[in-house]
């Protein structure tokens, strides 16, 4: 599916060692999420993993107004892209897909 390289970037690139890991939980046992707070809580890193060999549509259940976005995603065929999802819409995680939401507090 992907190399090493790009699953360790889904969670290197966007926390630093000095993060913690808070809680993040998924309604479908097919669907892997971790999350990551900076000490200051003006960053925080979503890491998903899509574990099934099916498509899986994503709608977060926790508000991060004040927060900019930007969404990065790894499968079979893309190592690495970064994409483009309307705040309202929901994250579309391909089979076998790894996914990173790094919020940053916006200001």
């Amino acid at each position: 599916m992907r190399g090493p390289y790009y699953s360790l970037r889904h969670i290197a690139k966007y926390t630093d060692p000095v993060w913690v890991r808070v809680g993040a939980t998924s309604s479908s046992d097919a669907l892997r999420v971790s999350a990551f707070v900076s000490p200051d809580e003006d960053a925080v890193t979503v890491v998903m993993l899509n574990v099934s060999n099916t498509r899986r549509d994503v709608r977060l259940s926790s508000s991060f107004d004040g927060f900019t976005r930007a969404i990065y995603q790894s499968t079979g065929a893309d190592t690495w892209q970064e994409l483009s999802v309307a705040s309202d819409a929901p994250i579309v995680l391909p089979a076998s897909s790894v996914t990173t939401l790094a919020f940053t507090r916006a200001g």
